[in-house]
């Protein structure tokens, strides 16, 4: 049996002003969420604590001089191994996504799919 279940998994920092609206288009369509604070120093903890599943703070990615993150790899593997579902979706926290109605149905095809890619517009 296929686990077709989707964990959103995040590191999120000082995206107060981004965060919500991306939670409100995503999080309706996913499983669970993942959201780990790399060292906000603005609202955007208890934002992330009201959509998450799983909220943490986690400094060991940042730079001890001067606090800045400065491991993305590891702050991003640590919110990895907290999903527990099937399928993983990334997003950061100032990204704006548009089709997250769709996501159940790319998941749920029968096809052996191990992954999809998106364009992705800076």
């Amino acid at each position: 049996m296929t686990d077709n279940r989707i964990s959103l998994c995040m590191i999120v920092r000082d995206d107060a002003a981004t965060l919500p609206a991306l939670l409100e288009k995503v999080r309706p369509h996913v499983d669970e969420a993942i959201l780990i604070d790399t060292g906000s120093t603005d609202e955007t903890p208890s934002i992330a604590r009201h959509y998450a599943t799983t909220f943490e703070t986690f400094l060991g990615c940042n730079n001890p001089e001067d606090e800045k993150i400065e491991d993305f790899a590891l702050a991003r593997q640590f919110a990895l191994e907290k999903a527990s579902c099937g399928w993983h979706l990334w997003l950061d926290g100032d990204d704006d996504f548009t089709g997250a109605e769709n996501l159940r149905q790319l998941c749920n095809r029968p096809e052996s799919a191990v992954q999809y890619l998106v364009p992705y517009e800076y």
